[in-house]
């Protein structure tokens, strides 16, 4: 495999209560929703992109993975990382996890189509 454009990046998140499972009105646990953890691997994934944006271009988010592994309780911060995987025909995938005190608390991809607007 040919070396990509784009390098790993990484953030930090803080599990609040607006980043619990809730439906209908009703929390579901005092934990880290699935929803919070894909829109943390939407954000990681942009950010592998943004730091090394090929001129001219924009990128359109089309898909998010998460796979739930492990509870993260309100005030657990989590450590995001994001690993660009392929760089093929204007897809960037990149590989997301999720760790919370040395444990794996999910893992994932995310797929953004890259491409150079037309005047």
């Amino acid at each position: 495999m040919s070396e990509l454009p784009f390098a790993a990046a990484q953030h930090q998140f803080q599990v609040t209560e607006a980043d619990r499972p809730v439906f209908d009105g009703q929390v579901v646990h005092d934990v880290c929703s699935t929803y919070a953890l894909a829109r943390e691997f939407e954000w990681a994934g942009r950010r592998v992109y943004l730091a090394a944006r090929p001129a001219g271009t924009e990128a359109i988010g089309t898909q998010v993975e998460v796979i739930h592994k492990a509870s993260a309780p309100l005030g657990a911060t989590l450590d995001i990382e994001a690993l660009p995987q392929t760089f093929e025909k204007g897809w960037l995938v990149v590989k997301a996890t999720a760790h919370w005190a040395g444990k794996l608390i999910a893992e994932g991809t995310t797929t953004q189509k890259v491409i150079v607007p037309k005047p």
